[in-house]
C-alpha cells in the first residue's frame, strides 16, 4: 500500500474531483483492457479463472462495524464531501450502467491513497465514505465507495463484489471492486485508471468476495488457519497496496 499525503493535510483533492468527474462525463472514455489478448481466461471458471462457492449471507461473515459499510447508512458526509458525492450522484444517476462503471473509477482514482495508520492511526481500518473522500483510505475503501457509489445511483447490487485478491507478482493483499455488465466482468482498481476487463487481468488470485448479500470464498485460497477471527476473512493489506 502506497501513501501520498498525511492525515491532517488539508484536502486537497476537492475541486480537482468535481474538474476531473466533468471532464470524464465529456470525454466518455472507454473501457480498455491492459494485458495481451493471448492472457484471456475463460470467464466459465470464474472470476479471474478461479472457482467459487458460496460462504453465506453476508452479515453472518463480518463484523457489524464492517457489514455497514457495505450498506447506506454511516456515509459521515460533512460539507464539502457531502456536496461532491451529491454532485457524483447527480451525474451517476442518468448514465447507462457502462458511463456508471467509466465516472466512478475515474471520480475515485484521485482521491489519495494512504495506509490504515497513516490515515486513521489504526490498522485494518474501514472508513466511511465521508472519511475516505476527506482523508483518503486504503484500497478496501476505494472499493468499498465504488460500490456504494454505483448501488446507490442505480448499478444492481448483484452485480457487484468487493474482492479482496492476492497479488501475485507482489505477493501482496489487494481489494477490487467487480462489475457484471452484458455478460462480461470488469475490474475497478485503484491502481490502474481505467475500467478492465477481468479477461485480460492474469495477476490476481482471489480470496474472498462480497456484496451486501452474499460472500464467497474462491478455490486455492490461503489455509483457514490465516483467517481472521474477528471477521472470518483474511486480514486486509497492512503494508500491501
Amino acid at each position: 500500500m502506497r501513501a501520498d499525503n498525511k492525515l491532517n493535510n488539508p484536502n486537497p483533492q476537492g475541486s480537482k474531483l468535481l474538474r476531473v468527474t466533468t471532464v470524464c462525463l465529456m470525454a466518455g472514455l472507454g473501457i480498455y483492457p491492459t494485458f495481451s489478448a493471448n492472457t484471456v481466461f475463460a470467464e466459465e471458471n470464474g472470476l479471474f479463472g478461479f472457482g467459487e462457492s458460496v460462504l453465506g449471507s453476508t452479515n453472518e461473515h463480518l463484523t457489524a462495524d464492517r457489514y455497514r459499510r457495505l450498506l447506506p447508512i454511516d456515509y459521515n458526509l460533512k460539507g464539502e464531501t457531502a456536496e461532491h458525492w451529491q454532485i457524483l450522484n447527480d451525474l451517476l444517476r442518468y448514465q447507462s450502467l457502462e458511463n456508471k462503471l467509466k465516472l466512478t473509477q475515474q471520480f475515485f482514482n484521485t482521491i489519495h491513497y494512504m495506509t490504515d495508520m497513516e490515515a486513521f492511526g489504526r490498522q485494518d481500518y474501514w472508513a466511511s465514505i465521508g472519511e475516505f473522500m476527506a482523508v483518503g483510505g486504503d484500497c478496501e475503501d476505494f472499493a468499498i465507495a465504488k460500490y456504494r457509489a454505483l448501488v446507490d445511483t442505480g448499478f444492481p447490487a448483484e452485480k457487484l463484489r468487493v474482492v479482496l485478491v492476492e497479488d501475485m507478482v507482489t505477493g501482496l493483499d489487494h481489494a477490487v471492486l467487480s462489475a457484471e455488465l452484458d455478460g462480461r466482468t470488469y475490474i475497478l482498481d485503484n491502481q490502474y485508471p481505467q475500467v478492465m476487463d477481468a479477461r485480460y487481468v492474469n495477476t490476481y488470485r482471489p480470496l474472498y468476495s462480497m456484496n451486501q448479500y452474499t460472500i464467497w470464498k474462491h478455490t486455492q485460497t490461503v489455509p483457514d488457519a490465516f483467517v481472521s477471527v474477528e471477521t472470518k476473512m483474511p486480514p486486509t493489506p497492512g503494508g500491501g497496496q
